[in-house]
């Protein structure tokens, strides 16, 4: 069941006070309609109607599909990130949960799951990606984030906020990590609610496989 609240927002450009829905639960089988306004953003996006200024407002979100039996929690507040890191364990079994930190994440990690992907694997090829950027530019802040389109599937880099470059991603790929993955990492998987670049250096440093 989908849940969300009316709230008030004070614009940045005329000061002017106006209405905002938050979206605290999104149920993708009760609300279908919210899965494509997560992804665009216009969940997150508000527009004042005095001026016309427009702007992300980040916030708190549970988001369900049952039907790929998919847990995602948004975690903006230090308060959700501990609430929804200590639900982990609490999971169904068949679950997949995941817990994350920014609207984009959210975003990416939906993404992936719509094409049927593991986003262990994405998170793999992100990291090895990584190296001939942060090779020429060491003292960069790098993050990168997986899209898709159709069948087409992207590597979108940004470089200190910045966006620097689009790579595409081919399915070899991801099949050639995939063995990679059963094959020398996964007796040191931990499945836990966060996966991302930090879980992937937890994998690979102490087990001697930097790349």
């Amino acid at each position: 069941m989908s849940l969300n609240k009316k709230t008030e927002l004070v614009c940045s450009r005329c000061r002017k006070v106006f209405p905002f829905i938050v979206w605290d639960c999104v149920d993708t089988l009760t609300s279908p309609f919210m899965k494509e306004a997560v992804l665009n953003g216009s969940a997150f996006t508000a527009c004042c109607p005095s001026c016309g200024k427009k702007e992300y407002v980040d916030y708190d979100m549970c988001y369900f599909d049952p039907e790929k039996n998919l847990d995602l929690r948004l975690a903006v507040s230090s308060e959700a990130l501990a609430e929804f890191s200590g639900c982990f364990d609490l999971k169904d079994e068949n679950c997949i949960f995941r817990v994350v930190q920014s609207r984009r994440a959210l975003q990416e990690k939906i993404n992936i799951f719509e094409r049927g992907l593991d986003d262990r694997i994405i998170e793999f090829i992100k990291h090895i990606s990584s190296i001939p950027i942060l090779v020429r530019h060491p003292a960069c802040e790098l993050e990168v984030y997986y899209s898709g389109e159709g069948r087409k599937h992207f590597l979108e880099f940004y470089k200190d906020g910045e966006e620097y470059c689009i790579s595409k991603m081919s399915m070899r790929q991801y099949t050639e990590c995939c063995r990679m993955f059963e094959m020398r990492v996964n007796s040191l998987f931990d499945d836990g609610p966060f996966i991302d670049s930090e879980w992937v250096d937890s994998l690979l440093v102490p087990a001697g496989m930097e790349f």
